[in-house]
């Protein structure tokens, strides 16, 4: 479970690499409905942007799905998409993140800041 498919700014996670070499499934978890036009648009900044913007587009589909009060949304490879939604219903217990993002989040925090803000 990944929070979102790019880290360190726009360094693009190839998903489906992800899931055959690691053979287990990858569900990355995506706060906000993303802009798609304004990722495309932004990734024109950086080195490589049409290999990411490949990437991207290879991670599937958008996905919704209701947690809580709210709803949160995801991509998913090597899983089946009412499985991904299952786990991560599952997986939120306060807010509206899975756990094991919403605890990288609170010890990255920790680590960096000194102490967590309380906003994952």
């Amino acid at each position: 479970m990944l929070d979102g498919i790019a880290v360190g700014g726009f360094n693009v996670i190839d998903i489906r690499e992800l899931a055959d070499r690691t053979r287990l499934p990858v569900i990355i978890v995506i706060r906000n409905k993303p802009n798609l036009k304004r990722v495309l648009s932004a990734l024109k900044n950086v080195p490589n942007s049409k290999e990411k913007a490949k990437l991207i587009a290879k991670a599937g589909k958008i996905r919704e799905v209701k947690v809580g009060d709210g709803k949160i949304y995801f991509q998913c490879k090597g899983i089946v998409v009412s499985k991904a939604k299952e786990i991560i219903q599952t997986a939120v217990s306060r807010g509206h993140m899975p756990e094991p993002i919403r605890t990288a989040h609170l010890i990255a925090a920790g680590i960096v800041e000194g102490e967590s803000k309380g906003r994952a």
